[in-house]
């Protein structure tokens, strides 16, 4: 019993060390970045796929994947340590900025315009996933996005 305490407290250490180093190096990244000139960052936590890596190449096979909820509880305890550090001036979520509603939203109605279209993130690949759908439930009904005149029988007149 013994040494399964120690296993247990060996393994608390590990990750709490884990979870320091990842968050200094992605701290000094940050910084490093701020002095490159960027004014914003964009993180989407989302976990990966079981057998995915994520932020470094590799990670042990008993590391297990994150819930939803606890990535980003430990990404926004990251961000925090970096507004603390004076590193980041702001915090806040795509819905508090860009929707009605939201603690930090200045504008009007938001349009799906106004939200930060990033190649390879989950937005692009949503909206075009949403289009693609619109498409065919709209070929399904017979309509086609060039309305040409159609003849007194209804055929369409090319």
């Amino acid at each position: 019993n013994t040494n399964t305490n120690a296993n247990a407290n060996a393994n608390t250490v590990a990750v709490s060390l884990r979870t320091y180093v990842y968050h200094q190096l992605l701290l000094g990244y940050l910084d490093f970045i701020k002095h490159l000139g960027f004014q914003q960052l964009y993180i989407w936590a989302c976990p990966p796929l079981q057998g995915d890596d994520y932020i470094l190449y590799c990670h042990p096979p008993k590391q297990r994947t994150p819930r939803s909820d606890r990535l980003r509880f430990w990404y926004l305890e990251m961000l925090k340590a970096a507004k603390s550090q004076g590193i980041v001036a702001h915090l806040s979520s795509l819905w508090d900025t860009y929707f009605e509603g939201g603690k930090d939203h200045r504008g009007g109605h938001c349009s799906i315009l106004d939200l930060p279209y990033l190649e390879g993130d989950y937005w692009p690949g949503e909206a075009e996933s949403q289009i693609q759908g619109m498409i065919q439930a709209g070929a399904g009904r017979g309509e086609r996005g060039d309305r040409g005149e159609r003849g007194e029988r209804g055929e369409r007149e090319e």
